[in-house]
């Protein structure tokens, strides 16, 4: 544990007082308190006052409320210093430092003694005390294999107390006070180092808990961006089919366009034939109406005659043969007349279906003109393209045959009106 947060914390050495510090401020002050109490350091290392005076001086300086959340039991700061005054209940006034050294004054006013025997009973009470090494304490966070194990600090066994020599009556209730200070601290230590093992095992368990959260945030991160990159993709391609979507739709455009005005163009073609068709049309009906007023003339003609043919009664043999020619020659006329306006109804209903079928015709040929553009660029349109041929040539073939019926026609008419009026039989 003491390396990973070395590994975090670049250019600093994680050690074990940092780690006290981060999840009991309480405790560690405590264990400063028992340090300044004891003539003999807690922890043995090289840079023991180097780290007790920037430990002790951050100790200081947070708060007693101040702690990790979720770490270790409920214990103030208060509490722990109310047992240690109800351990301690002479400390209130002064500390036992001094008065040793009071005592020390005594004794060296009252009679000179050997150094010796003076450093005896300190060294007693020094044996009393835990020594805890530096490499035992720091074992207990290398540890990171058992993670479930608790680790603990081993204790050295205690020596016995040797029994105050007779002849020194003045230290020994000094050194009563020193020995149950010390073992108030001993079980106020022991006290702490298992509070301290607990909030060890309990970070080690939050530890666990937030490397997989962790791990689990950089999955879902990963693929997120994985998500966010394929997004991407499917953003680009889109954007390019939508540009070629927009430069097909701009040339279909053009091309529609093109293909209105041609149309426009054909449309204006064929009402220009229809109104020259039309006007012939109308010229034929005129022809038509002058010769239904001649044949009505014609027949007042006649009845003119008949009436002058019943006054002239003598002369009827002799106007007989007028009589007969005159209406050989009419009825002849009037079958000329009635012949040229049936054909001229048939040159009428001829031209209108020749004219219909022009127009088919220029239909189909537009059509298949623009079926064979659109097939030109990449339309698969054969089946259309021959029916449209088909349909052509179908109305082509009408309108020929069309023009060879009325060429015809007016041959006939031409021989029939080329026939001399004395040719036609006479009625006896």
């Amino acid at each position: 544990m003491l390396r990973y947060f070395s590994s975090k914390a670049e250019g600093l050495e994680f050690t074990l007082n940092h780690l006290i510090r981060l999840y009991r401020p309480q405790l560690f002050r405590g264990l400063i308190k028992l340090q300044h109490q004891s003539s003999k350091a807690l922890f043995a290392s090289n840079d023991e006052d180097k780290y007790r005076g920037w430990m002790s001086r951050c100790c200081l300086d947070t708060p007693c409320g101040h702690r990790p959340r979720g770490l270790g039991p409920k214990i103030s700061c208060i509490g722990v210093v109310s047992e240690m005054r109800q351990a301690l209940p002479e400390e209130e006034t002064e500390s036992p430092i001094p008065k040793m050294g009071k005592d020390n004054k005594r004794k060296r006013a009252s009679k000179p003694e050997d150094p010796q025997d003076k450093k005896a009973p300190a060294q007693r009470l020094r044996k009393k005390f835990i020594h805890v090494d530096v490499d035992s304490v720091h074992q207990f966070p290398d540890d990171e294999e058992n993670e479930g194990e608790v680790s603990t600090l081993v204790p050295r066994t205690r020596k016995p107390v040797e029994a105050a020599k007779p002849s020194e009556p003045e230290t020994s209730p000094h050194g009563n006070k020193r020995r149950s200070s010390l073992n108030d601290a001993s079980t106020l230590f022991e006290e702490a180092h298992r509070l301290f093992s607990q909030a060890i095992t309990k970070f080690k368990a939050e530890l666990s808990q937030c490397e997989a959260e962790l791990k689990k945030s950089s999955d879902e991160e990963k693929a997120l961006r994985l998500l966010c990159d394929q997004k991407e993709e499917e953003i680009k391609d889109l954007r390019a089919d939508l540009a070629k979507a927009r430069e097909n739709e701009a040339e279909l455009d053009k091309q529609v366009k093109a293909d209105c005005n041609r149309w426009k163009e054909n449309i204006d073609w064929l009402v220009a034939d229809k109104v020259d068709a039309l006007a012939q049309l109308a010229s034929a009906e005129t022809q038509l109406r002058g010769i239904k007023v001649t044949n009505l003339a014609q027949a007042k003609k006649i009845k003119e005659l008949e009436v002058k043919l019943t006054e002239a009664g003598a002369k009827i043999a002799e106007a007989r043969a007028e009589v007969e020619r005159t209406n050989a020659t009419t009825d002849k006329t009037i079958n000329v007349y009635l012949r040229y306006a049936e054909a001229v109804q048939t040159e009428l209903r001829e031209a209108s279906n020749r004219e219909k079928r022009s127009k088919e015709l220029a239909k189909c040929q537009s059509w298949r003109e623009t079926l064979e553009e659109i097939h030109a660029r990449g339309f698969d349109l054969t089946e259309e393209i021959t029916q449209i041929r088909e349909l052509e040539t179908n109305a082509r073939f009408l309108i020929s045959s069309d023009d060879e019926d009325s060429a015809n026609g007016s041959e006939g008419r031409e021989d029939e009106d080329g026939v001399p009026e004395e040719e036609v039989p006479e009625d006896a």
